[in-house]
């Protein structure tokens, strides 16, 4: 599955590429910032893009036009919109409309997110989860996923130890800060690696920059 990752920043986006690269079935043949216009769109098609992912902080007129355009370019390419629709004014109803195939929020988790790359690779959508007040061509392309948010992910000790490991602590200064073991750090990062699906600290530090844990956590890191 050949995907093109579209986010403007520049740490965010290299951090979403290598986890998306965690999935051996993904190739991510391409990144960049938004730039719109047609040289950018001329970049994207000649890539052949199975998926485009884009993280969309805010969905306007002209990034909606763009989509239009590459699709009549590449009407094989399926477009993944991660975005907060509770901070758009333009509903993801409105994306649904312009042919975008999936659109979810950025609070789903890692494995969600694969799930969804894989339903959107097989076509394998849900009936049961579309809106009814869909029209017809939307309802097609349309899947609400549930997903897990940040706090239902982690246990409130695995948050306070994730604050910690994005801070730079080692597993020692973690144990000698909470007042625990060494040995229960070591479990709970182990926990916090697997719900992640990561295998070293930078990687879950920058699943919790994307997911928003480091932003939740690092004022209170010792609240329950």
């Amino acid at each position: 599955m050949r995907i093109f990752v579209i986010q403007n920043y520049l740490l965010s986006r290299l951090g979403l590429c290598s986890l998306l690269q965690l999935d051996h079935s993904i190739d991510v043949i391409g990144h960049a910032r938004y730039e719109g216009g047609l040289k950018f769109l001329e970049l994207i098609r000649s890539l052949i893009p199975d998926i485009l992912l884009w993280q969309m902080e805010r969905i306007e007129n002209a990034k909606l036009d763009f989509i239009n355009s590459l699709l009549e370019r590449c009407p094989a390419v399926k477009i993944l919109i991660m975005t907060d629709p509770d901070s758009n004014e333009i509903s993801c109803k409105e994306i649904l409309k312009r042919g975008v195939i999936t659109c979810v929020s950025p609070n789903i988790s890692l494995n969600v997110l694969f799930k969804t790359i894989s339903k959107m690779r097989f076509n394998n959508f849900d009936d049961d989860s579309i809106p009814n007040n869909c029209s017809t061509n939307s309802q097609k392309a349309y899947m609400q996923l549930k997903f897990q948010t940040p706090r239902d992910l982690l246990t409130p000790q695995e948050l306070r130890i994730q604050a910690l490991i994005s801070q730079g602590y080692s597993n020692q200064k973690i144990a000698d800060t909470l007042s625990i073991s060494l040995r229960t750090v070591e479990v709970h990062v182990h926990n916090i690696f697997k719900k992640f699906k990561v295998t070293n600290r930078v990687q879950a530090v920058v699943t919790a920059m994307l997911l928003g844990i480091v932003l939740q956590e690092k004022k209170e890191p010792f609240s329950s």
